[in-house]
């Protein structure tokens, strides 16, 4: 098969989180900050945020990577700020044509710094809860990336309902963020429910670059 892109957009989308997961963990574990992070100068993009209910501070930073394989499409990773209250750590912009994804990276500190809390009921109920809600909220921000650069409801319909694509399309979120989650913290049982444990382990690692292709079995 040929393909048109140089690189699988679903796997450059992976490479980027890892990237700025790896950045995250060395500012927080290490305090460098290797790459470039700049102050938000775009008085209409905070201004945007800022009326759809996101916390933004006079020192908010970002980091903007354009995205190679899906034409004009932008992701924002963003620091000292928080969404809005249904979305804590991503919002979608659309503008002139343009579409920007926002991550609110501080949503994601607990995933490599513990913070315990005077209140045992919470510490419990975090243990319990493991890094799921870190695998999720990555599982939500895959199929934000999806539901805003392929169609769909054509997928969805019931003559591709049993594709290829929509079989590829429907585990990816999943497969992508139980690779993130194992590349830098290592994955547990309670950190994915919508795949068996032994079944996920089996997808990603070494296989994930096919995994996420939608071959889940060679023989």
């Amino acid at each position: 098969m040929i393909g048109y892109y140089d690189n699988d957009p679903l796997l450059e989308l992976h490479d980027v989180l890892v990237n700025e997961f790896s950045e995250l963990k060395k500012n927080l574990i290490d305090k460098v900050i290797t790459n470039q992070v700049g102050i938000i100068e775009d008085t209409l993009l905070r201004y945007i945020l800022l009326n759809n209910g996101c916390g933004l501070s006079v020192n908010t930073t970002y980091r903007k990577v354009k995205l190679k394989s899906t034409d004009k499409y932008d992701i924002y990773f963003m620091y000292g700020a928080i969404g809005n209250k249904a979305n804590e750590f991503f919002d979608y912009i659309e503008f002139y044509g343009m579409k920007y994804l926002v991550v609110f990276m501080d949503y994601f500190k607990g995933l490599f710094i513990k913070e315990k809390s005077d209140d045992e009921v919470t510490n419990n109920l975090q243990d319990l809860m493991g890094n799921s809600i870190y695998a999720d909220a990555i599982r939500k921000i895959v199929d934000t990336y999806l539901a805003t650069t392929i169609s769909m409801s054509e997928i969805a319909s019931p003559s591709l309902s049993t594709t290829a694509a929509a079989s590829r399309y429907r585990f990816a979120s999943t497969i992508i963020a139980a690779n993130i989650i194992d590349t830098f913290v290592g994955l547990k049982e309670d950190d994915i429910s919508y795949m068996k444990y032994e079944e996920i382990m089996e997808l990603i690692g070494d296989n994930f670059k096919i995994s996420i292709l939608g071959i889940r079995k060679v023989e």
